[in-house]
């Protein structure tokens, strides 16, 4: 995993990494679309941290593993009702933040015929 521009181990690093550094390591790895079979231990320690960032760090973690389109949906979940939860006790949010949290929630299809499908149906709603 990356770091602060530093190589950082993985093997039982991830626990100990703060909420910001766990963030930081998969921004850039969504910056960068490389996907690091660490990020769903990261996915499962940022979790656990959810509490600890911001409502625009919470929509840049979701944008982020949005963006990696393999993220746990277990992460994926949590972090969207945590955003949910904030909204809704009335925490201020700018419109890159709201549209962050909503890419970062959208289902990701693997093939153009799931992606017609999907645009199809939506046109039927």
């Amino acid at each position: 995993l990356m770091v602060a521009g530093r190589h950082r181990p993985a093997t039982g690093g991830v626990a100990s990494m703060s909420a910001e550094e766990l963030l930081q390591s998969v921004w850039m790895g969504a910056q960068q679309l490389r996907w690091d079979e660490n990020w769903e231990s990261v996915a499962q320690a940022l979790a656990s941290k959810l509490g600890q960032l911001s409502l625009e760090d919470l929509a840049t973690a979701l944008w982020s593993f949005g963006t990696l389109a393999k993220a746990p949906t277990s992460f994926l979940e949590e972090a969207a009702k945590e955003a949910v939860r904030r909204l809704e006790l009335g925490e201020a949010a700018t419109p890159r933040t709201l549209a962050d949290l909503a890419w970062g929630r959208q289902p990701r299809s693997t093939s153009a015929d799931d992606q017609t499908s999907e645009i199809q149906g939506d046109r039927t709603r």
